[in-house]
Parts: structure tokens; C-alpha cells; sequence
């Protein structure tokens, strides 16, 4: 149905508040798919040279799980906010939780074997 308004046709718009996906939401859900393909690359690196990746294969596992740390806090922090979309938050709690957990399983197997 159009309308008119200030001389103007318009459409009528049918949103229904003025909810906004939180940019650290989307920020933590970026961090968490950064940090589980960090963990795919750096495995499947790893497989292919019989466990013996280098060094520079543990940095970039460190920094991954910095990240899933960092990208925890900000979507724990985006779901604070009442007035935004919950689902950037949400995901980016669910995968780098998962991924945070993940990291430190390996490395307790990595010291016990």
C-alpha cells in the first residue's frame, strides 16, 4: 500500500524496530571462522609432515587461540547490548567457545603425549 508523505510516495517500510546487528558480534563470529580454519590449515600442515610442522605452525595456533579468547569477549559482550540482532553474538560465543576449548584439549594432549 503507498502512502504519501511530505509531497513524497513512499512504500511502506515494515520494519519493526531499529535492531541492528552489533558490529563486535560480527567481528567475534569473523574471529571464530579465522580461528577453526586456523586449526584445519595448521592440522592438515601438520599431518603432511608426520608432526614435525615448525615452530611457525605453533605460533600461528597460539594466535588462533588468542583470537577465540578475544572473539569470546566481544560476543559475550555484543549480547549485553538489548536493542541489537542476537545472532552474530550468539555464533560467535557458541564457535569460539567451542574453538577455546578445542585449543586447550590439544594442548593438554600435546603435553601428556
Amino acid at each position: 500500500m503507498r502512502r504519501k508523505r511530505d509531497g513524497r510516495r513512499y512504500r511502506n517500510n515494515n520494519r519493526f524496530g531499529r535492531r541492528v546487528h552489533p558490529i563486535s558480534g560480527i567481528i567475534s563470529f569473523l574471529l571464530g571462522i579465522y580461528s577453526l580454519l586456523s586449526l584445519i590449515i595448521s592440522s592438515i600442515y601438520a599431518g603432511f609432515h608426520g608432526g614435525n610442522a615448525g615452530s611457525g605452525v605453533g605460533v600461528a595456533g597460539m594466535l588462533a587461540f588468542v583470537a577465540s579468547i578475544v572473539g569470546f569477549f566481544l560476543a559475550w559482550a555484543a549480547t549485553k547490548n538489548r536493542d541489537a540482532h542476537f545472532l552474530f553474538p550468539i555464533m560467535g560465543c557458541i564457535m569460539n567457545g567451542v574453538m577455546v576449548v578445542a585449543y586447550i584439549v590439544l594442548m593438554i594432549l600435546g603435553v601428556v603425549l
